[in-house]
């Protein structure tokens, strides 16, 4: 959860106290004492149930909002593609817990992101928006979640989320966890670090 516990409140800068102040400045005290809204930007990883190699591990990206006064977040998003080899879409799946999955394997937090107060906090997209359009290349064989997973982190690089320091070491973690696995690849085909739509 954010470690911060503030919230957008400000003083009176000496208006009356008779209780006639105008409405705008009612709405806009209103909003500023409105919590700040973040948004949590995570690596989760998952094991292959059938055969869990490193090639075979499905990697998504996770977000989990919260406000500062939360403790759990309010809402979750988890992107990530599915199909097969150059047949891939991206998914999105909303509001479920990627920890609850028989194949969960790690969740690496990358960073939080204060993204406003209140409503306009809470219907911030961008960050969502910017992973659920990156690329997708269906005319290599090889290209797979775990490319998908780089090319969506050099973009928000590019975009301005992340340096690339934090992508870098993204990478890295994520690297650690798929190395992870129990056993080698059966052949270099197939390696499509794919997961079943039932197996999270």
């Amino acid at each position: 959860m954010p470690t911060s516990s503030r919230s957008r409140t400000k003083g009176s800068s000496g208006g009356s106290s008779s209780g006639h102040g105008d409405k705008k400045g009612k709405s806009s005290a209103a909003a500023e004492s409105e919590p700040l809204e973040y948004q949590r930007l995570s690596v989760v990883v998952f094991k292959n149930i059938d055969w869990d190699s490193y090639n075979k591990r499905h990697c998504a990206l996770y977000i989990q909002h919260y406000n500062d006064q939360s403790a759990v977040p309010w809402r979750l998003n988890m992107i990530d593609i599915e199909g097969a080899e150059q047949m891939w879409s991206v998914r999105e799946s909303e509001n479920r817990d990627p920890e609850q999955s028989v194949s969960f394997a790690r969740q690496l937090v990358i960073k939080d992101f204060p993204v406003g107060a209140g409503k306009t906090g809470q219907a911030d997209r961008s960050l969502r928006n910017d992973i659920y359009n990156a690329p997708i290349n269906n005319s290599n064989k090889e290209w797979n979640c775990q490319l998908w997973l780089d090319g969506a982190l050099r973009r928000l690089r590019r975009a301005g989320w992340l340096t690339e320091q934090e992508v870098n070491e993204a990478l890295d973690r994520t690297d650690y966890v798929l190395l992870e696995a129990p056993f080698q690849p059966k052949s270099a085909t197939g390696a499509n670090g794919s997961v079943q739509e039932d197996a999270w």
